[in-house]
């Protein structure tokens, strides 16, 4: 039976189906003649199942899978395929074009593209020209210049990034343990606020050793590392001595035995204290020749030129440096990179705990007034004043001496503030009276604090300490009247009696024997800072009667003693509501 010759063209392709064809691997090979020879001058890479070649008109196809010499030279493993076509059309020729596309005119002239024909691939080309590469690149103030190798250039824009703003600086204000950090109120403290560490411990959970810089971000501590100061210059060379008389030769002696070896001498580091700026760096040996111990006093560098904006205010190196000679830790040659952190070069050159120096300063206050000593926590009723004319203080430390500078006081009136620059306890001044106004109560405070500022022996600003803590009780007022008023009077407060004295809104009190007549109103009465009433009982029933009061003034104003104070009154609705020996909560 005659096999299609268009169809298995087309599936010598290999890879594609028979409707994809795009090209027939190796094209169709013509031979002079099909016999052992012709068949096995094909390539191998040209040889694959179902291969068609072209013999003198007629069409042959491959119908083995070995394509080794031995089968592939055997002409009985091709068979002459037919002149028709799948439809029955005689094939009349076949060609390839410039482009490799196979045609086949069929008989009556119809022509069928068999797809492209791909051939040998052929040599590989003559190497292409050398590329151009780039051979230098520099750098000028942000701009970099490209130089490639046929000499040409080019540059960008200036690829530096803007300012940053200036960096926050700190304020070393104290030496303390990390308890007594960790106990500072975050009302008295200022962003930049820095402590150094004299005990191990963990603050805001940040492990602490001693000598770690402690700074208040405004927020919270944050542990910043080891502090510790550039070491000093060396101080200048004594002078020498006078040359004495030579003496007289002396006879020689034996020789002496071999002596042990001596214990190797040490250096270390000792303190590091702040000089005040203009003087001298100092440097020295608190130990012996054998065992040195330098301790240094650097002075502090005079306040420099506000800068035109750092990177951010960071710390780290711009750019890389190479030391040129050994300093502390740090050995000749060493490179610090761009980046490195001030507190790491630092730590390199001292590789030794930095020691605080113990800086005198204000620990605790007390008042006195004459002779009497005022107690530092003390309870006084609303309207009562504290009268004093001195302040005693107690302060730590070997360095400097603290002075106590002002004494000043929160929610008081008069206005207090007492200048006193004394450097020595007691500082006395005229008698001062003072006590707490309503404006400066709240419903949970009820406190003054008279608080002594000063400065430690540094000439820093110390902890402010309070010297003495005033709490005030107000009073609360519960009585009856024949009277049914809509709004208060003088004459109503001042006939109520004063339940209690207390910080707190809640209050109880009982019916007495006037209470339960049908023509007595009762009244109650408390500051208005505490709020509205919320709730409110009568004897054993637990339902909140609030219903049972009307609110008669959100605000009066009444005088107890002799001092301002702002009241809520209230009115039960009906008269006698509250029997004799009857409790009434009211919250």
């Amino acid at each position: 039976m005659a096999t299609g010759i268009i169809s298995d063209i087309q599936r010598t392709v290999v890879g594609k189906a028979a409707v994809d064809t795009q090209f027939i691997r190796g094209g169709i090979q013509t031979l002079n003649a099909l016999n052992i020879s012709t068949l096995q001058s094909i390539p191998s890479d040209l040889r694959h199942a179902s291969t068609v070649v072209h013999v003198v008109g007629t069409f042959h196809k491959y119908i083995k899978t070995d394509t080794a010499d031995g089968e592939w030279g055997n002409v009985d493993n091709w068979v002459a395929l037919a002149t028709v076509n799948d439809t029955g059309n005689t094939i009349e020729s076949a060609n390839v074009d410039a482009d490799g596309k196979l045609t086949i005119v069929l008989a009556g002239g119809v022509s069928v593209n068999a797809g492209t024909i791909t051939g040998v691939q052929g040599e590989q080309g003559e190497p292409g020209a050398p590329g151009v590469s780039i051979t230098n690149v520099s750098e000028t103030n942000g701009i970099i210049t490209f130089t490639n190798s046929l000499n040409q250039t080019f540059t960008t824009s200036d690829l530096r990034g803007q300012n940053g703003s200036d960096g926050s600086g700190v304020t070393v204000r104290d030496s303390l343990t990390v308890n007594a950090i960790n106990a500072l109120p975050a009302q008295g403290l200022t962003s930049g606020d820095m402590y150094i560490a004299t005990t191990t411990g963990t603050i805001n959970g940040q492990s602490t050793v001693v000598g770690d810089g402690i700074v208040w971000t405004g927020a919270s501590f944050a542990n910043v590392g080891a502090i510790r100061g550039p070491q000093g210059t060396q101080g200048n060379q004594g002078i020498q001595g006078i040359q004495g008389p030579p003496g007289s030769n002396g006879s020689n002696g034996s020789n002496g035995s071999n002596g042990t070896n001596g214990a190797a001498a040490t250096v270390a580091v000792g303190t590091v204290s702040t000089l005040a700026a203009g003087n001298n760096a100092t440097v020295t040996n608190a130990g012996t020749a054998a065992a040195a111990v330098f301790n240094f006093g650097i002075p502090r560098g005079a306040t420099g030129a506000a800068g035109s904006g750092g990177s951010g205010g960071g710390g780290t190196l711009t750019t890389s440096f190479t030391t040129g000679r050994a300093i502390g830790g740090v050995s000749t040659g060493t490179t610090f990179t761009a980046g490195t952190t001030l507190q790491s070069i630092l730590q390199d050159m001292f590789a030794a705990p930095y020691v605080a120096p113990t800086v005198n300063a204000i620990t605790s206050g007390y008042l006195k007034n004459g002779g009497s000593t005022l107690s530092t926590s003390i309870t006084k009723n609303y309207g009562q004043s504290i009268t004093f004319d001195r302040v005693h203080w107690s302060t730590s430390g070997a360095t400097g001496t603290a002075k106590a500078t002002i004494l000043s006081a929160d929610d008081e009136t008069p206005s207090l503030s007492v200048t006193l620059n004394d450097s020595s306890s007691p500082a006395t001044f005229s008698s001062k009276t003072i006590k707490m106004p309503y404006s400066g109560f709240a419903s949970s405070d009820h406190t003054m604090a008279v608080k002594l500022a000063s400065t430690k022996g540094n000439n820093t600003t110390g902890t402010t300490r309070t010297v003495c803590t005033v709490t005030y009780r107000t009073p609360k007022l519960f009585g009856t009247s024949t009277s049914n008023v809509s709004s208060p009077t003088s004459g109503l407060l001042n006939g109520l009696s004063e339940v209690e004295l207390d910080t707190n809104k809640p209050m109880s009190f009982t019916g007495t024997s006037a209470t339960g007549n049908p023509s007595n109103y009762i009244y109650f009465a408390y500051p208005a800072f505490y709020g509205a009433v919320t709730s409110l009982t009568v004897g054993t029933n637990p339902a909140n009667q609030i219903n049972g009061v009307t609110q008669i003034a959100s605000s009066y104003n009444w005088t107890y003693n002799s001092t301002s104070i702002t009241m809520r009154v209230y009115k039960f609705n009906n008269p006698g509501v509250v029997l004799s020996g009857k409790a009434v909560a009211i919250g």
